[in-house]
């Protein structure tokens, strides 16, 4: 029996569970438990045999401890018929603990432990029952002895944590104020408050892991509450330390571009106490979520969910600094001349990626100076010769989606892809073949960009125009007004690159803010897909991927994705009267990913037929009615089309792979004041989960969609969230932002 009791011991040691916050306290006391059970058994009643892994085997559900289970009670069923035998009772003992060592989860969080302790009650009640005095006397010594260690660590972590509770707290608030006043740009500031939340921090820790604390991490469910303790205020103090740091390294003034320069020497010296702080953050979020546990006392985890709240907000703009200050040297020219392709762009043409390329220039970056060193229409560059020689080579989806429209010829339909890096691409390898050179990268602007870019600068004085122009009612000037004003064709293009070249010379010649402003005043038009930066060197891509500013389409990744994409294939600039409406109305089935949808589209042309210039209503020459918005139409999602209707009738849709999802595309024209709908419906299996997950990639064009999403569990489930907007015909209604890219997460739960 004690043989079998001591491998019962070894074997619970490779159970799962971690009652302590000491790995071998965990396998001490798993092994413990099976030694005391099976001693226990031993003793016990055959009927004790029958019920205890009777009760835990049907818990086991299926698999492997089932059979464990089944087997006890087979043992059991045989010592009921056979003369009763210690022996056999320490094996149904020893087999039954281990089967509630493994219970999979049932219920509530504890369920499992409650189930394991009604069912181990048989045989230690019944064994307890049959021992003998001394037997008893030992036993109850034990548990007494244990429930005095118990209840002097419950002591020990009281006191701890009251002696910690005060330096934890203040230190907390000052780390708060450091970090705020670091986005502020007053590093000073900040180096002293969070030197002080350093201190605070390593005082707390300095209570809460003291050597008297170490016996209480290897009692059950102290040592957790004292290991997440210790944690949050060791992760605490490191993340101040290292901020503190950096605070004192970094000079944020000296961050700052004055007239069209970056001392990229400073950025550098910059790049290592910036990574200790990203890798100090990362590694707090690792620390706590390693001391995560149900077990954690109700106060207790909400301060080490907030303190992980907390620093989570943190990592991103930590992450963010760590790579501008490690990969923008270079991408600003310290290890020699760059050369950026800037494409100015206008939705008021639609494509792709926003709108026709109107003029480009090509910047330039060497030791942190920046300045443009030419600029030009997109006809300079079809003009050149070799043209009917010029071809798009890659990327290959591009390629096989986008060659027939010929954007090697037509330099200004390169953007004709939703995917920025996929028509920068393009872009930069038609700029070379036009033998204008190679780039290092390319920055697309719309005049919402242009607009974002003209508050930092103030108003700029334009060779044309009576007078400066400036950043209130900019983009709509350039996407209205100057076409109203009765310019020539060559003369309002030379005026679109004139502002353009204007507006960069200006923020070149300024003395920029710090990033916090910049961010603020350049953050909105980035995530709207006005501004888009993608360079030519993955190794640097990182940094323009963490800021969200390289106008990638997502791909569905096991989710749902929805996306509308018009291109406006009457070269007019009708666009600025186009209103479009999406309403996604979707059934998900958690259980097996199976997903139908409805997608309703609503396209409104409020171009009237005459009154306005030819810029705006005419053709070129395509011979269709004045004031006709002819679109390109495509509908992007990873399921399959099952029909479309246009306008109540059926209509066949061109079917493409592209980006990870289906494009399915059909030409709409849209007479004036018309407004047109296209139904289509579609269905297909997801990732099943209980989490629906959609993305809504936004195209940015002169209007946001109105757009609306409906949602509906299938049967047997509903939507966690009770209080979202209540859609007819059951499930929620959500109207995400159509200004920049949205997701939309429903978390669904069984209907019990």
């Amino acid at each position: 029996m004690v043989a079998v009791a001591v491998a019962a011991g070894a074997w619970a040691t490779t159970a799962p569970g971690a009652p302590t916050a000491w790995p071998v306290a965990d396998a001490a006391w798993k092994a413990l438990l099976a030694v005391v059970v099976t001693l226990a058994a031993s003793r016990a009643r055959r009927w004790a045999w029958l019920v205890t892994p009777g009760i835990l085997a049907v818990a086991a559900g299926s698999g492997t401890w089932l059979a464990v289970g089944a087997v006890a009670v087979g043992l059991g069923v045989a010592a009921a018929l056979l003369s009763r035998r210690r022996l056999v009772g320490a094996v149904i003992g020893a087999l039954s603990v281990q089967v509630a060592l493994h219970l999979p989860a049932l219920g509530p969080f504890g369920g499992s432990s409650l189930v394991a302790v009604v069912g181990l009650l048989p045989v230690l009640v019944s064994g307890w029952r049959a021992a003998t005095t001394p037997e008893r006397t030992w036993v109850g010594r034990g548990l007494l002895g244990l429930a005095a260690v118990w209840v002097l660590g419950a002591v020990a972590l009281f006191t701890a944590a009251m002696l910690a509770w005060s330096p934890a707290t203040d230190a907390a608030d000052a780390a708060r104020g450091g970090l705020t006043a670091a986005e502020g740009g007053a590093t000073g500031d900040a180096g002293d408050r969070l030197g002080a939340a350093a201190e605070g921090f390593a005082e707390a820790e300095g209570f809460l892991g003291a050597l008297w604390m170490r016996p209480v991490l290897a009692l059950p469910v102290l040592g957790q509450q004292a290991d997440a303790l210790a944690t949050v205020a060791e992760q605490g103090g490191e993340v101040a330390t290292a901020a503190s740091t950096s605070a004192a390294a970094v000079d944020l003034d000296a961050l700052r571009a004055e007239a069209g320069v970056v001392d990229v020497e400073v950025l550098g010296a910059a790049a290592a106490p910036l990574a200790a702080t990203s890798a100090a953050v990362d590694g707090a979020l690792a620390a706590v979520e390693d001391v995560r546990t149900p077990w954690l006392a109700g106060p207790l985890a909400e301060q080490v969910d907030e303190f992980a709240g907390e620093v989570a907000d943190v990592a991103p703009p930590a992450r963010v600094a760590a790579v501008a200050a490690r990969d923008l040297p270079a991408v600003l020219g310290a290890d020699g001349p760059r050369r950026y392709l800037v494409l100015f762009t206008t939705p008021a043409e639609s494509r792709g990626a926003g709108g026709f390329v109107g003029s480009w220039a090509v910047l330039t970056a060497q030791d942190g100076r920046l300045e443009l060193s030419e600029q030009g229409r997109a006809d300079d560059v079809n003009s050149r010769p070799g043209r009917d020689d010029r071809a798009v080579t890659g990327p290959p989806e591009y390629l096989d989606r986008y060659g027939r429209f010929r954007p090697g010829y037509w330099f200004q339909d390169v953007t004709v892809s939703p995917d920025v890096p996929s028509s920068a691409a393009a872009a930069a390898e038609v700029f070379e073949q036009a033998g204008l050179g190679a780039t290092d990268g390319v920055i697309v602007v719309d005049p919402y960009g242009l607009e974002a870019l003209l508050e930092l600068t103030g108003p700029v004085v334009v060779e044309g125009l009576d007078e400066p122009l400036a950043a209130e009612g900019a983009a709509d000037w350039l996407l209205r007004g100057q076409y109203l004003a009765g310019y020539g064709d060559e003369d309002r293009e030379d005026l679109l690159g004139s502002v353009a070249e204007a507006t960069f010379d200006a923020v070149l010649d300024a003395d920029l803010p710090g990033p916090a402003r910049l961010a603020d005043v350049l953050g909105p038009p980035a995530h709207a897909g006005r501004l888009a930066v993608v360079t030519s060197r993955p190794e640097e891509q990182e940094l323009f991927d963490l800021l969200g500013v390289t106008g990638r389409f997502p791909e569905p990744a096991g989710g749902d994705l929805a996306a509308l994409v018009t291109q406006n294939k009457g070269n007019n600039k009708i666009d600025v009267f186009l209103e479009r409406s999406v309403g996604y109305e979707v059934t998900y089935d958690p259980a097996s990913g199976h997903t139908e949808a409805l997608a309703h589209v609503e396209l409104t042309n409020t171009a009237p037929a005459a009154g306005l210039p030819e810029a705006f209503l005419g053709s070129n020459d395509q011979g269709l009615p004045p004031g006709t918005n002819r679109v390109f139409l495509t509908w992007y999602s990873p399921l399959a089309l099952r029909e479309a209707r246009l306008d109540g009738a059926r209509i066949p849709l061109e079917r493409q792979r592209e980006l990870g999802s289906v494009a399915y595309s059909a030409y709409v024209d849209l007479a004036p004041g018309q407004t047109r709908a296209l139904d289509l419906v579609l269905a297909g299996d997801l990732a099943p989960g209980s989490t629906y997950r959609l993305r809504l990639p936004a195209q940015p064009l002169v209007a946001d969609d109105e757009l609306v999403v409906t949602v509906r569990p299938g049967p047997g489930w509903r939507p966690e969230d009770a209080t979202a907007e209540p859609a007819p015909g059951g499930g929620i209604r959500l109207r995400p932002d159509a200004s920049g890219d949205a997701e939309v997460e429903v978390v669904m739960d069984p209907v019990t």
